[in-house]
């Protein structure tokens, strides 16, 4: 699952930008679109409770 956050009305983040993004939230999982568009991916996998 992911998550697609369309930043263009507030932002434009850059390459180095979003570099810094994903440097500062290494717990998530982020792609920057080539439309500009900011995608959070859901992690996979886990664990389970029996």
């Amino acid at each position: 699952m992911r998550t697609v956050l369309d930043l263009k009305p507030l932002i434009r983040l850059t390459k180095e930008d979003f570099y810094q993004l994903c440097q500062v939230n290494p717990e998530v999982s982020l792609e920057l679109s080539r439309n500009g568009e900011l995608i959070i991916m859901s992690p996979v996998g886990g664990e389970s409770v029996q």
